[in-house]
């Protein structure tokens, strides 16, 4: 295959890339990194746009709310179901949700709440502030059914599902915990249809699912 530059104006720590056609792609990284495609230029070369996010959430603090900003948050993956819908997930529990290709995002799961932000650290009552590391977006073999799982730190696993009823921008995601035997980290995921997909993770792990992330298996190496 053949390699070319693109156009980037600054630093970006890119973590992941996620293609939604054959001509545009999203890329997410630490600091709040979000870069979108927006095809090539009169060069040929493809240029690319810093999605900004605004205010993604409200914190907790001493002195009351205040806003957290895209930057604080280190984006670990995206993944895409079609050229519309769409997720990012990353550190302290973010989770972020688009309908429009991209365009425009909004948080799923439940904000956390910081206290002390630079001493304390953050928590959550839902998620814990967990490190999200992958996230896979898919259809199911149910029509307009939709399925995105996440993994993270210590042995996490999260599954959302929604219903399509012709309009994507009233998806309502529905959400439940995959209880695993294991605490180590889970790191990454492929799944080869709906039904099956694989997970691993810190200290050897591998995990193997036949029915839809319903059930899971370890695997040895």
């Amino acid at each position: 295959p053949i390699w070319s530059g693109c156009v980037v104006t600054a630093y970006y720590n890119l973590n992941d890339v996620e293609f939604l056609t054959a001509n545009v792609a999203i890329a997410v990284g630490k600091t709040g990194s979000a870069l979108r495609t927006n095809n090539a230029d009169a060069q040929g070369a493809t240029v690319w746009d810093v999605i900004v996010l605004g205010e993604v959430s409200l914190q907790e603090g001493l002195n009351g709310l205040y806003a957290i900003t895209q930057h604080d948050y280190n984006f670990k993956a995206v993944s895409f179901l079609d050229d519309q819908t769409g997720f990012i997930v990353g550190d302290k529990g973010i989770v972020l949700y688009t309908s429009d290709g991209g365009f425009h995002w909004q948080q799923q799961l439940r904000p956390i709440s910081c206290r002390t932000f630079a001493v304390e650290g953050c928590f959550s009552e839902s998620n814990h502030g967990i490190t999200w590391n992958d996230v896979v977006a898919m259809r199911t073999d149910i029509a307009n059914q939709f399925r995105v799982v996440l993994i993270g730190a210590g042995g996490q696993m999260k599954v959302g599902m929604a219903t399509s009823y012709g309009d994507s921008n009233n998806n309502v995601w529905l959400w439940s915990n995959r209880t695993l035997e294991i605490t180590t980290d889970l790191k990454a995921m492929v799944f080869a249809d709906v039904n099956h997909g694989w997970v691993v993770g810190a200290e050897g792990v591998i995990l193997k699912t036949s029915d839809g992330t319903a059930t899971w298996i370890q695997q040895t190496a």
